[in-house]
């Protein structure tokens, strides 16, 4: 898990990180020259403002040749999407939010 504080609506969320990921970002934040933003924006004691993240997710959808608009928020919606789908029916059938059944582990096939 990652906590993010200070985002949208100065409110602290968390967010999952894939085991895949947790090496790297690991190393990453050992050479890292400033814990105070994961990745800082031009500045290291400054994060990346709402217009740098606007034009990075634009850049890749052109590199990837990506024809729709893509935005921050479509990766957000994409990201929550995926884990809805991904959780046990029994998860979404109203005996929990879906900000619980969308933070469950992903079920493997036995």
């Amino acid at each position: 898990m990652i906590r993010v504080w200070r985002g949208k609506g100065a409110k602290e969320r968390y967010t999952v990180l894939s085991n895949r990921l947790i090496a790297p970002v690991r190393l990453y934040l050992e050479a890292c020259l400033t814990r105070t933003w994961l990745f800082p924006g031009a500045r290291a004691d400054r994060h990346y403002t709402v217009r740098s993240v606007q034009k990075i997710v634009e850049r890749a959808a052109l590199r990837t040749g990506i024809g729709k608009h893509v935005t921050p928020h479509t990766l957000r919606h994409s990201f929550a999407t995926h884990l809805l789908e991904a959780a046990p029916t029994s998860a979404t059938s109203g005996n929990c939010s879906l900000t619980a059944a969308a933070a469950r582990p992903r079920s493997t096939p036995t």
